[in-house]
């Protein structure tokens, strides 16, 4: 933006300036970085203090803002008065010398319809340098630093909507998870019973045939040894030689099937009871999240 209006300027202030085009170019520099560097500084500074709640800064802003933009319209009326003496004959030297006491006598005689165009092109630019500092920062003094904090509040709040609904999903998982295994465990457990009882039914038997064995073997020694007792007593032999011996206290345990039975309403109440469980879970994981992100539109919609 300062070089359209440079090239312009140095174009019109070259025909009279014993340096020529470079000795123009060179005092349209110096006065357009003067006039849009001030025109800046008064949309950046200045003009935001003229809305103010507080009055004393609001006039100070309106006060400030006027003497800024009164000097950038010296400046540039400064360089309508110097190039009006350069194009009469003036050097350089001499222009810049009549500029002051010329602009204090007749601010507005600017010479030619040139002059009038350089200097009023000079305030348009540097109008347009003080809407470029208007927008640099917020419109109100002070609340550029509040707005920066509530966008980190808010990120910060985006981030934590995030990591909670991670965590959420972290939770439902970890618990579907386990339910998923307990009815898988019983399941298992279920289709053990049978081999189970069917393990204590061998046992059993494998018991009793041992304790016949124990006892028929018994008999058969006592049998030996009462048959060699009578041979050699001299009295009768007693009564209990004729009774057959029993093997007493290692009697065949009786199994009661029902007793380990797993029955199958039982088992499809344990499986629903899961069942309703983890449906319980998921409803109360979609209410969560449907809670969260809620919360999470209603924030962005604030902002």
């Amino acid at each position: 933006m300062a070089l359209v209006e440079v090239v312009p300027s140095a174009f019109m202030i070259a025909p009279g300036d014993e340096g020529g085009l470079l000795g123009g170019f060179a005092s349209a520099v110096i006065f357009t970085l003067l006039s849009m560097t001030l025109g800046f500084l008064t949309g950046l500074l200045s003009l935001p203090y003229t809305g103010h709640r507080k009055v004393a800064l609001r006039v100070v802003g309106w006060m400030v803002s006027a003497a800024l933009i009164c000097l950038v319209l010296g400046i540039n009326l400064s360089l309508a008065h110097f190039r009006a003496a350069v194009i009469a004959g003036a050097t350089s030297i001499e222009a810049a010398a009549q500029t002051l006491p010329s602009l204090i006598s007749d601010p507005f005689n600017l010479g030619d319809i040139n002059s009038v165009l350089m200097a009023g092109l000079g305030m348009l630019f540097a109008f347009g340098a003080l809407l470029e500092g208007r927008a640099w920062r917020d419109p109100y003094p002070g609340y550029e630093t509040a707005a920066e904090a509530r966008r980190r509040a808010a990120k910060n709040f985006h981030r934590m909507i995030e990591d909670s609904l991670a965590d959420l999903k972290d939770l439902e998982e970890e618990f579907i998870e386990k339910v998923n295994n307990e009815r898988s465990s019983l399941r298992d457990r279920r289709q053990q019973v049978p081999r189970i009882l069917e393990g204590r039914k061998r046992l059993v038997q494998r018991y009793a045939s041992f304790r016949a064995h124990v006892q028929e073997t018994g008999r058969a020694l006592l049998a030996i040894y009462r048959e060699a007792n009578r041979k050699v007593r001299k009295t009768p032999p007693p009564a209990h030689f004729s009774d057959s011996w029993i093997l007493d206290g290692f009697e065949v345990p009786a199994l009661d099937d029902s007793s380990y039975s797993f029955p199958d309403e039982d088992f499809r109440a344990a499986d629903e009871a899961l069942r309703a469980a983890t449906q319980k879970l998921q409803d109360a994981y979609s209410e969560g999240i449907a809670w969260i992100e809620k919360r999470a539109v209603e924030a962005g919609s604030a902002e």
